[in-house]
């Protein structure tokens, strides 16, 4: 990764938090003192400047110097020595105008780089770059494909500065001028709505007579929006509830119509998308996921937020929203999004990792205590620990929490990935007849039909009937929705019935899988195939074979 496109650049800065004019001078930075390079140094006897940003390690002796050559790492400290975009005075090629790599003479090509990427604020004033020019900065960055899920940019948390409780403002006026702040928290989840959570003492009744608490007031907390949800009150103390704002778009957003996308005509990531489509300035990141074969749709004064967690929640996927941005997927996909941050005791700001274990059982909890300023992973981020035995290993960041705003310390949950579901299978008409069962272990041959019409799909011995079972290696269900044939590698599969296809690639359990639409309700899926199927959508004949198991 040594050299990156201006774009990319700028995605790393926009992730850290910056955007409009400072994100564009950050870029800027970047070009003049590493010309986009990963892997530059600058040591000297006086320095040890390394990364995008040259971070003077001996400046700054928090910054840890090997990570300082990842881009999301170094990001994150430029954010801290800029204090947030708003300092560049550290930089030489910003203070020595007759530097040779002064960083005005590339303002033009940084503002078309934040300009390529987009949602920014940032627009690339005509004539400024040629298109050829503009290409050059850009190439290589392709849209998303709607079939395809993309690598979701990393959507880092800001440095967690510790902030007075005193400091707390809504709509720009200090709390602590209407009332007494006692106490404020800050977290952070995988599963649900970032918050803050402040109570107050509220005497003079200044903060009831405000106005404040009757409207959707926000507040800007370490360069994240926070807008209240609600509050509540004991006698003189109040506490209010203030979540992530990109949240709370969808939370008190109750669509007037249904809201719905008919089974087969999309991926669950499309209709998820849809939704969040409804506040464009909220940046997205969405698993594609399959085709589900069931009607996806918000009920009845239902809020979009509740719609978008029922629709992850029902094939075991995350919905949550984090650093104004929101993000829905499976474990697995979250996991993939970046390479896993290395976490060891004592070093890099982690000051303890604590969990628990169970002989004969993998450790699935684990927390972390670090030092705030210095903790970059936000929820759903990836990290491997190392040196703490049972504990070893991969895991996702759960929750990042703070039980006061004004703490120097950071308690991180950590959590094993967890399984997806299988897509839920259309209900069984009423009046349907089920086909006869055949007990386990039955051989059956491709073509051999029931008297209702429908043939075995393979030739093989049948080594897992429907309904209960133990569970296959303490991991499967026990209760088996489907019937399994054994058969060789490279057996052929065959139509059960004529029908049209509805899905064919990958499906959740099932891996690569064919769903085949018989009319009536009536679907057949076949999965566990050794390969991507070669069907495309439409009619299958009675003996058309879809594919080798």
């Amino acid at each position: 990764m040594a050299q990156l496109l201006g774009v990319q650049v700028a995605r790393y800065a926009r992730d850290a938090g910056l955007t409009g004019e400072p994100l564009v001078i950050a870029v800027a930075i970047a070009k003049g003192e590493s010309n986009w390079r990963t892997d530059a140094r600058l040591h000297t006897s006086r320095e040890d400047s390394r990364g995008l940003w040259q971070i003077n390690t001996f400046a700054h002796p928090w910054a840890v110097p090997n990570q300082l050559y990842d881009p999301a790492y170094a990001a994150a400290a430029m954010m801290r020595v800029s204090n947030g975009g708003t300092n560049w005075r550290p930089w030489s090629v910003y203070t020595q105008t007759d530097s040779p790599r002064y960083y005005l003479q590339y303002m033009a090509e940084a503002r078309a780089a934040v300009a390529a990427l987009g949602g920014t604020g940032v627009l690339q004033p005509a004539g400024e770059l040629s298109a050829e020019q503009v290409a050059a900065l850009t190439s290589g960055v392709q849209p998303p494909q709607p079939a395809v899920t993309p690598p979701p940019t990393v959507s880092l948390i800001p440095g967690l500065t510790p902030i007075g409780p005193k400091s707390l403002r809504l709509e720009g006026q200090e709390l602590s001028g209407l009332c007494e702040v006692l106490t404020a928290s800050l977290d952070r989840r995988i599963d649900d709505v970032a918050r803050v959570e402040a109570r107050v003492n509220d005497p003079h009744n200044r903060l009831l007579e405000s106005g404040l608490l009757s409207i959707r007031a926000r507040t800007t907390i370490d360069r994240v929006i926070f807008e209240l949800l609600g509050s509540r009150r004991i006698r003189r103390d109040i506490t209010l509830t203030l979540v992530d704002a990109a949240a709370a778009e969808y939370i008190n957003d109750i669509p007037d119509e249904p809201i719905s996308q008919a089974p087969g005509t999309g991926s669950r990531g499309d209709f998820l998308r849809r939704l969040a489509s409804r506040h464009e300035w909220v940046p997205v990141d969405i698993e594609t996921g399959a085709v589900p074969l069931v009607e996806l749709a918000s009920r009845p004064g239902e809020s979009v937020w509740q719609t978008m967690n029922r629709t992850a929640a029902d094939v075991g996927w995350r919905c949550f929203a984090t650093a104004n941005r929101l993000i829905i997927g499976s474990d697995k996909w979250l996991a993939s999004r970046t390479a896993p941050l290395e976490l060891v005791e004592g070093q890099g700001g982690v000051d303890r990792i604590d969990f628990e274990f169970l002989a004969g059982e993998r450790s699935s909890r684990a927390t972390v205590y670090a030092t705030a300023v210095l903790w970059q992973a936000p929820p759903s981020q990836a990290v491997r620990l190392s040196g703490v035995g049972p504990a070893d290993g991969d895991w996702l960041v759960e929750s990042v929490a703070k039980q006061s705003i004004a703490s120097t310390q950071v308690t991180v949950k950590l959590t094993r990935a967890q399984p997806v579901l299988d897509e839920p299978v259309p209900s069984v008409p009423a009046d349907y007849k089920q086909p006869e069962q055949d007990e386990g272990g039955k051989q059956v041959q491709a073509g051999q039909s029931s008297k209702d019409g429908w043939q075995w799909p393979m030739a093989g011995r049948i080594s897992s009937g429907f309904g209960p079972r133990p569970s296959p290696g303490g991991i499967g269900s026990t209760n088996h929705k489907g019937l399994d044939i054994a058969a060789p590698a490279g057996t052929p599969i065959y139509a059960a019935r004529s029908g049209t296809v509805a899905h064919a690639g990958t499906a959740g359990g099932y891996g690569f899988a064919v769903y085949l639409d018989h009319g009536g309700g009536l679907i057949s899926r076949y999965g566990h195939m050794r390969k991507q199927p070669p069907v495309t959508r439409g009619v299958v004949d009675l003996y058309l074979r879809a594919d080798d198991v």
